[in-house]
């Protein structure tokens, strides 16, 4: 899946002992069909290989809106976006298998304004609230240091929702009676495109973009919004044009995907599913790492500025200069089994 990022899902053939059976994996996870005998059943055996040989891609996992030639591209809403570089991306198989591209409308791009960022994932329907309605909430109130969306889409098969209901084959369902997530395919365009924060040319612009992921932190609960997971991958910085023609460094806060709206108590908001903690492990809070599944601690917005200096502590700690230089002797440190 991570070197086919326009893989859906995967079929698997197994044999054993003159049996064979069929595996399919997607976002939700493996299903399996049951056993079938090689000598009784030759003739399904003969479909799935001509399926294989000969089917349109689509039906094999292949995502026909991600075309792969010299310059890759990818298709939302009528508008072709051509792939720059891969910015991120999960090599898991079950989960949201998040993949970020950088992408232009031309090629080469007309200017800086001119590229964006595409976030393709799997989001599990337990969370009413998606990351683009929080996004577009923050735009609609100017909300600084924080993505702005310019096209948020669920992708269509065949005039559905594109989701993992939707992709498993029904002969699997009716024998393998196991649970399994609801994951739906969607699609951010996103601008502007930053960067990692340890990329910062020096310790000021380090602190000048922590300063501002902070300060629309606030600004973002006030609106009764919880990040939910601030981590080293969603502190970002970009490059602000002012009107004189200058340039500033800002910060940037992404990744919304687990943020939640909460009521005046300070609870969940109802609609949401989710557990009440979050968060990436080397950057939550100690009290919600002592809580584990204890639902009766809740996540709250001081966890979140806990999560902001275990993130400075990170950053002094495990580099040692600009554009992300790791320290020579950061093998030493207790935390090294983190991100081993």
């Amino acid at each position: 899946f991570d070197a086919q990022p326009n893989r859906v899902f995967s079929y698997l053939l197994a044999f054993c002992n003159g049996q064979y059976r069929l595996y399919m994996y997607d976002r939700a996870g493996g299903m399996y069909s049951r056993w079938y005998d090689l000598h009784e059943s030759p003739i399904a055996l003969l479909h799935i290989l001509c399926a294989a040989a000969f089917a349109p891609t689509s039906w094999l996992g292949i995502d026909d809106m991600f075309d792969r030639r010299l310059h890759p591209v990818i298709t939302i809403d009528d508008t072709r976006y051509f792939i720059i570089a891969k910015c991120s991306s999960s090599c898991v198989i079950r989960g949201r298998a998040t993949h970020v591209w950088f992408v232009t409308t031309s090629v080469p791009p007309s200017d800086s304004d001119d590229i964006f960022v595409i976030k393709d994932s799997w989001v599990n329907e337990e969370c009413k609230l998606s990351e683009a309605q929080i996004l577009e909430e923050l735009n609609y109130h100017n909300i600084e240091c924080v993505p702005k969306v310019v096209k948020a889409c669920t992708v269509q098969q065949d005039g559905q929702e594109d989701s993992t209901s939707l992709r498993r084959p029904e002969a699997f369902m009716s024998h393998f009676n196991r649970q399994y997530d609801h994951r739906v395919h969607r699609q951010l365009v996103l601008t502007p495109a930053g960067c990692p924060i340890t990329h910062a040319e020096s310790p000021l612009e380090v602190v000048t973009c922590l300063l501002d992921l902070v300060i629309a932190h606030k600004k973002i609960w006030g609106l009764k919004i919880l990040h939910r997971d601030i981590s080293i991958n969603n502190a970002m910085m970009y490059e602000e044009a002012l009107p004189d023609g200058t340039v500033r460094v800002r910060g940037l806060l992404i990744d919304f995907d687990y943020a939640v709206k909460v009521d005046g108590s300070s609870r969940l908001s109802s609609g949401h599913s989710y557990h009440y903690t979050q968060g990436t492990l080397p950057f939550m809070a100690v009290e919600l790492l002592e809580a584990g599944e204890d639902s009766s601690v809740q996540h709250t917005a001081a966890h979140d500025v806990e999560s902001f200096v275990y993130l400075l502590c990170w950053i002094t700690s495990l580099y040692d200069g600009p554009r992300s230089r790791f320290r020579t002797d950061s093998k030493k440190l207790a935390v090294e089994s983190w991100y081993a």
